[in-house]
């Protein structure tokens, strides 16, 4: 991701549920690695909005427990700059997650999410 932040950013759509997926592989080894990749892959969003919430959004995407809390955090969160792959790549994961959340809640604020992103 240091070495090639351009190729990464256009990557990140398909590389961030790669990644996801074997975050909660049987092979430590595998899950660990994983966990590293996704942040140093997270590494090449630089929009100012989301750049702070990135602990929060890869804390979510690894542990589906913190889902609500980062769906709330993105939720009060105001979209300013453009909001490109990068960004959308790791964000996109959480809203479908949020969109299937039983809890009414969850789900109005992954909608409030989508609206604030296509302002």
């Amino acid at each position: 991701a240091r070495d090639c932040p351009g190729a990464v950013s256009v990557s990140m759509p398909e590389l961030v549920p790669a990644v996801c997926d074997l975050l909660h592989d049987t092979k430590v080894q595998v899950s660990e690695e994983a966990e590293q990749t996704l942040k140093a892959i997270t590494d090449v969003v630089k929009n100012k909005d989301v750049e702070e919430l990135i602990p929060v959004l890869v804390e979510a995407l690894m542990e589906p427990d913190n889902v609500p809390d980062s769906i709330f955090k993105l939720s009060c969160t105001k979209f300013v700059a453009t909001v490109e792959r990068p960004e959308l790549a790791i964000i996109t994961p959480l809203l479908v997650r949020g969109f299937r959340e039983g809890e009414k809640k969850i789900v109005r604020q992954s909608a409030e999410i989508t609206d604030n992103l296509s302002k």
